[in-house]
């Protein structure tokens, strides 16, 4: 393997950002790195990673792992290793189809899991510097909506991006209104595939002094090669719309790690995200809702592999972690984000059917394909009648009411 050219020469880095990208139950991959990080430095995540951007179920992650616990305000909620446990059954709550044409999936079983996890914390209690963002309907030069903790990292004095009373649950629940599978939540929904995280890297970057130097690390989990190179985006049209998805995702991607590398140097931004192709049978899908038993088991499979691939680089990467969390911490501590400065765990909340061998089947709300079809064309046709008679198209019914609110790393994965 080609050593990075940063460690080859033991640079000292002084601050490192973090990214959280979002995916759904690929999460689980991202919550298996920060386990392996916690395991190698006996650090918590919050301590190793204190500057993180995060998107969709990346909010969710360092909601568990940023927010504190009720009884023991220095330590976070849970580890890593406490997340694993309960990640798989948080991700079975989600819908496991997508709505087709009406989006009525009922959100209240992923929002009270999701309750019991993060509580009442507020956005203020964060430990530690958090950026996300959701998208607001209706917003148009406005719809990007960013919030954030934001810590000085000298004088341990905090700003915000957003209300810091504003419940973390309602931040949550916003950022992960996918479109396909839940409403918009307060007005809010998850646009987070298509997001660039550059505003978020260019303030954090900025908390630290000119000559500070910097490093990125995607945290990332999997995602499919080739869809940029395949036939139906050469060709287009509409019912290439999964594919177009999938090319902003990719192009939203690139974007994040490409200004990364223009922010700190392309020698210090770490790409752990996986790139797997579609026709490996051992692979698991890359599709955000699905949350089965052999999807998990293939999502650790594929990451132990990853870890023992990256060994060498993946535990000096560690190290630095560690070692940069420990100066910070003896320099200022009024910063550490949690004192005493190792992993505590405590009893998690009791999750309702967390021993349930399979999930319920989730209750979806739209008409079978035919009839929706057939909907779907005499609409187009009263909307033609309508046009043709008074000259002017139809005005579409009001929305329903909302709720109220390259490295050197080994990226490519089983071929």
């Amino acid at each position: 393997m080609k050593m990075h050219p940063y460690l080859a020469k033991n640079e000292t880095i002084d601050f490192f950002v973090t990214q959280f990208p979002g995916g759904g139950q690929r999460g689980y991959a991202t919550v298996l790195l920060l386990d392996w990080f916690e395991k190698q430095t006996g650090l918590p995540t919050h301590q190793l990673c204190p500057y993180v951007a995060a998107g969709s179920v990346g909010i969710l992650i360092a909601s568990a792992l940023y927010l504190p616990h009720p009884k023991h305000p220095d330590a976070a909620l849970m580890s890593a290793a406490q997340l694993l446990e309960i990640f798989p059954h948080i991700a079975s709550k989600i819908p496991q189809k997508p709505a087709i044409f009406t989006n009525k999936n009922d959100r209240t079983p992923f929002a009270d899991i999701i309750g019991l996890m993060i509580g009442d914390a507020k956005l203020k209690d964060l430990l530690g510097t958090v950026f996300f963002s959701s998208h607001e309907i209706g917003g148009t030069a406005e719809s990007y909506k960013a919030f954030a903790k934001i810590v000085n990292p000298e004088t341990g004095e905090a700003t915000y991006r957003g209300s810091p009373e504003t419940k973390m649950l309602d931040y949550a629940l916003g950022a992960t209104a996918l479109h396909s599978i839940f409403q918009s939540h307060k007005g809010h929904i998850d646009l987070a595939y298509a997001d660039s995280y550059a505003t978020h890297l260019y303030i954090m970057s900025n908390l630290f002094p000119r000559d500070a130097k910097g490093a990125f690390i995607r945290m990332g989990n999997f995602r499919n090669i080739g869809d940029k190179l395949s036939k139906p985006l050469h060709n287009g049209g509409i019912k290439h719309l999964p594919e177009l998805l999938g090319g902003i995702s990719d192009n939203s991607y690139s974007q994040t790690l490409e200004f990364a590398r223009t922010l700190f140097g392309d020698p210090r931004v770490f790409n752990l995200e996986q790139e797997i192709t579609r026709d490996c049978p051992e692979q698991p899908t890359t599709k955000a809702h699905i949350a089965t038993k052999v999807q998990f088991d293939k999502i650790r499979h594929m990451m132990e592999r990853y870890i023992k691939d990256n060994q060498q680089i993946l535990t000096i990467l560690s190290n630095s972690l560690k070692d940069n969390a420990l100066k910070r911490i003896e320099k200022c501590p009024e910063t550490a984000f949690g004192i005493p400065s190792i992993i505590q765990e405590f009893p998690l909340p009791d999750i309702p059917d967390m021993n349930a061998s399979t999930p319920k089947k989730p209750v979806y709300h739209f008409t079978q394909t035919a009839r929706a079809a057939g909907k779907l064309v005499r609409g187009a046709v009263d909307l033609s009648i309508a046009w043709a008679n008074s000259g002017q198209p139809t005005k579409p019914s009001p929305p329903a009411n909302n709720d109220d609110i390259e490295t050197p790393l080994q990226n490519k994965g089983p071929q």
